[in-house]
């Protein structure tokens, strides 16, 4: 049992570490939010390559923050059926979550974007191909 504890250990701690400064892009995510607002609202401007970052920036975010999440268990669940259970049932419950969960979701992700990802490689796309993306704002 102390090797299966250890092993997740290993497993764990990528995700404990990358979770740790993932803070900092939250941060960063509401400064760009904040910076394309007010470009629009103060200044009649946008900029393409800023937009694309909070939308990056954002996606990164709860990518990497799902497995911190669970590591650190602040995964949001039904407390007052949870709360009940003996820790072996709340195990139980966790791993039919990722299995049945989880693991699908990603794979149907996957599995649907897949086409689109494979267009915008063979086309050489990039998050700024146009003209308004060589403006002196970004």
């Amino acid at each position: 049992m102390h090797r299966l504890v250890a092993i997740s250990r290993i497993l764990d701690w990528p995700s404990r570490a990358i979770g740790a400064w993932l803070y900092w892009l939250v941060a960063a995510v509401v400064l760009f939010k904040f910076a394309t607002v007010a470009m629009r609202y103060l200044f009649s401007s946008t900029s393409i390559m800023l937009q694309d970052s909070v939308i990056y920036a954002h996606a990164t975010l709860f990518m990497l923050m799902v497995g911190y999440a669970w590591v650190m268990d602040d995964h949001v669940r039904v407390d007052m059926f949870y709360a009940r259970m003996s820790a072996r049932a709340r195990a139980v419950v966790d791993l039919i979550w990722i299995l049945f969960g989880v693991l699908p979701l990603c794979v149907i992700l996957g599995w649907f974007s897949w086409p689109y990802v494979t267009a915008a490689w063979k086309i050489r796309e990039g998050p700024c191909s146009s003209a308004a993306c060589r403006s002196p704002i970004f």
